[in-house]
């Protein structure tokens, strides 16, 4: 079938394809090197979604920024929560019932198993959760809260990972035409991109060309020191009072905390759950994009710039020793690891200090972790 889309006056337009891999339809990968199934997938319209004024205006604001495939090397475009994810309405339920943090993984086996990708294609099919392919298996997740990206909120705490992945999902928002669509956790390699700077050769230092400051920048000089009201650099304080707010005007704290599509804080602030799920280092599927299936993890504490040769699987969203073009860290940028079940924490916040950035990765948090400093961000 080809998507034709036509406006009033007759004029059409095709959209470009986009290739998404699908764990799903492909069954269990052979080696950590087998190839997905490619499926098609179009690119998404992006017009009210990033302007800020209209949602702004809307009962349940989703101000999102744009990410696109040519610009972020990913295979499909993306819409990200510009602005640390706040509460709208309902109320969180951590693991309840017991052991509904871990979904929709449901295995700690380092085996592919069906039940994420079912958990997510009869959602994506029905717009609801399935008890055996989601939760334990018998209750879904207690959770009734609904998000929102908005400004001047303060992001949501105390959550655990299967509360943030239903709060995504729970979340819908709906087009002229009263369809609704639902957010999702965002993906590892979602957020990892969607937090560049703009530093396209990777050598520590914004290029004057894709970036809204004046000239070139160096990426340490933002991360590091104190995000207050003279210093406009991220909230990565040692030990501030609050968490900073997200703003309209660009004018605040953390005005020059912007990644280089406009995502606001995704450096300090708050820590930031992911999809991304990890059993004793070996990545497991999450259901969504299956880039961490099979895949290694160090299993040290150590920052990023002493962790093996120093590379970062860019498509992935992980350190790699070897297998990725090499990449020039913040130096303190800072890896943490757990074993067991656990999940990623993004981003750092405001108590991280130097260790905070882009970077910064902590996969030392069992998925039941409730914490005033973590938050989430939803993508699209």
């Amino acid at each position: 079938y080809l998507l034709v889309a036509e406006d009033a006056d007759g004029n059409a337009i095709v959209p470009s394809v986009q290739r998404y891999r699908s764990p799903y339809f492909t069954g269990p990968a052979l080696t950590p090197a087998s190839a997905f199934r490619i499926e098609p997938r179009l690119r998404r319209a992006s017009v009210f979604l990033v302007d800020e004024s209209h949602q702004q205006a809307q009962t349940r604001p989703q101000i999102m920024v744009h990410v696109p495939m040519d610009k972020s090397g990913l295979d499909h475009d993306f819409f990200i929560q510009k602005y640390e994810t706040s509460l709208y309405n309902g109320s969180v339920a951590n693991n309840s019932p017991n052991g509904a943090s871990d979904w929709p993984l449901q295995s700690t086996s380092s085996l592919w198993v069906k039940n994420a990708a079912l958990c997510q294609d009869v959602f994506l099919q029905t717009g609801a959760f399935d008890l055996s392919g989601c939760g334990n298996g018998t209750v879904i997740n207690a959770s009734t809260a609904t998000v929102q990206s908005k400004q001047g909120t303060a992001p949501l705490v105390n959550i655990d990972q299967g509360a943030s992945w239903k709060a995504c999902r729970f979340t819908t928002l709906a087009d002229s035409d009263g369809k609704n669509y639902s957010l999702q956790l965002a993906g590892d390699s979602e957020w990892l991109k969607a937090a560049d700077w703009g530093d396209t050769n990777q050598d520590g230092t914004i290029e004057a060309s894709v970036n809204a400051f004046t000239g070139s920048v160096s990426i340490t000089s933002l991360e590091s020191g104190a995000g207050d009201t003279t210093t406009t650099r991220c909230h990565t304080d040692d030990n501030p009072s609050s968490f900073f707010t997200s703003n309209s005007t660009g004018a605040g704290s953390t005005s020059n905390c912007r990644s280089r599509y406009g995502a606001a804080d995704m450096v300090g602030n708050a820590w930031e759950w992911t999809a991304g799920q990890i059993s004793t280092a070996a990545g497991q599927d999450n259901g969504t994009d299956g880039l961490w299936m099979g895949q290694s993890f160090f299993t040290v504490n150590a920052t990023f710039a002493s962790l093996g040769s120093g590379n970062y699987d860019l498509l992935r969203g992980l350190p790699k020793g070897t297998a990725a073009a090499p990449v020039v860290f913040d130096s303190a940028d800072y890896y943490w690891y757990g074993s067991g079940l656990r999940g990623p924490i993004r981003g750092g916040s405001r108590y991280e200090g130097p260790n905070a950035g882009r970077w910064c990765l902590a996969l030392d948090s069992p998925l039941t972790r409730v914490d005033n400093n973590i938050s989430l961000r939803c993508s699209l």
